[in-house]
């Protein structure tokens, strides 16, 4: 779906009718890379994918500064996508602003399990430190995250290994 002229409505029927089929649905990955669903538009799909266990990445095309905060509250009740993308918009009134991107960041410490986030600024914006610090801390809660659930994982194995049905 990316790439593709959609507007918030588009967003809407796409979120509905997954939520509507959401203990069903076997969809992985969507992607809406290149596409701003406005607020409304994303709202509903954020939504679906919080309640549809199956989708385990997703792309949420292009955020403004109020969509990424948007992003940032709705996301937090997720508990089952892996990976997360989403790109800067292009208008610059509208730019992911520092409080913005501390919401996100918060958002990822403590509330979502997150294994990876790739986020995409405009060129301006790319190089600038506010930029790098960013991209620095997505990096570092979510190499915890990574580091968190493989330790958990060996815990198991170890576990299940000393179980005496397992033994012999």
């Amino acid at each position: 779906m990316s790439r593709n002229a959609f507007t918030a409505k588009a967003g809407e029927y796409i979120g509905q009718a997954l939520l509507d089929n959401c203990d069903n649905s076997k969809l992985e990955k969507l992607e809406f890379r290149g596409v701003d669903l406005g607020i409304t538009g994303l709202v509903r799909i954020i939504d679906a994918a919080n309640k549809t266990p199956a989708l385990e990445k997703l792309d949420c095309g292009v955020l403004t500064d109020e969509a990424l905060k948007m992003l940032s509250d709705r996301l937090a009740a997720n508990e089952h996508l892996q990976e997360l993308q989403f790109s800067e918009t292009a208008d610059h009134q509208k730019y992911w602003s520092a409080e913005a991107k501390v919401m996100f960041c918060d958002m990822l410490k403590t509330k979502t399990k997150l294994k990876k986030v790739k986020t995409t600024f405009q060129k301006c914006n790319w190089d600038n430190d506010e930029s790098k610090e960013f991209l620095e801390a997505i990096d570092f809660y979510t190499d915890q995250k990574k580091k968190a659930k493989e330790k958990d994982e060996d815990l198991h194995d170890r576990m299940k290994s000393t179980n005496q049905e397992e033994m012999f």
